[in-house]
């Protein structure tokens, strides 16, 4: 049996290991914000072009969820001209912000009434707002953490991680040696960015109750936290904690 060869991938500090934790927990906390605000996601596209298939023929509908993929597509754009404008080799720390901010917006607009009740409505006007402005804030954060050579990684979504680690627990039970390690590594890097993501998602179910759209100010804190703590590792390399994957 042959299998691809696996990449090494850089080592990478405590503190990049932390900011990539933390990006996904801040992804699972607005997807789970906007299942929880109007039952729908955000963080990754296969549900919205689902919808447009199975809502084939209601064209308002069609066109409202057409509208929130075009604006992941701008987020991920942007968020290309953004690292294309920054210096080359800089941390996406300003991007970052960015994100952050947008997602930290709901808070205010949800509290002046423009998404309508929490939780109650499903497929207003109010709903494709909320919808839009935070697709375009994941699209923006996947890009930039994908399209950034200081992070390169993906934190919005876990097909690719759920088949990722399938593979490298295989890997660790058929090798030997240091590509067994490497294996064991990327997979609990992986296995660890899966439990971020439900973490941040279970952290919202209590928020909201707590606080509706004002939980969203808890995912925006995460966002910023882990640009900081990317910025201090760029800046101040620490030890490298081990050969992680960056996926």
């Amino acid at each position: 049996m042959t299998l691809a060869t696996v990449a090494q991938a850089p080592a990478l500090a405590r503190c990049q290991v932390a900011e990539r934790l933390l990006l996904s927990m801040s992804a699972g906390a607005v997807n789970a914000g906007a299942y929880l605000a109007c039952q729908r996601f955000v963080s990754h596209v296969t549900g919205t072009v689902t919808l447009v298939g199975i809502d084939s023929g209601a064209w308002p509908l069609v066109a409202q969820y057409l509208l929130v993929l075009v604006c992941f597509l701008f987020g991920a754009m942007t968020a290309v001209f953004l690292l294309a404008l920054a210096p080359s080799g800089q941390h996406p720390t300003r991007s970052l912000r960015l994100v952050g901010l947008l997602v930290a917006l709901v808070a205010p607009l949800g509290a002046l009434g423009m998404f309508g009740h929490f939780g109650q409505s499903v497929e207003g006007p109010g709903d494709f707002v909320l919808l839009s402005l935070l697709s375009f804030a994941m699209g923006l954060l996947n890009a930039t953490v994908a399209a950034s050579p200081t992070i390169n990684a993906r934190v919005t979504h876990l097909t690719g991680h759920a088949t990722d680690l399938g593979i490298n627990l295989a890997r660790a039970y058929l090798s030997r040696g240091a590509e067994r390690a490497g294996a064991v590594w990327q997979g609990a890097l992986l296995a660890g960015k899966i439990g971020s993501f439900a973490s941040g998602a279970a952290s919202m179910v209590l928020l909201v109750r707590w606080g509706g759209y004002a939980a969203f100010l808890v995912a925006s804190s995460l966002t910023l936290l882990a640009a900081e703590l990317g910025r201090m590792a760029q800046k101040s390399p620490a030890e490298p904690l081990g050969r992680l994957a960056t996926a």
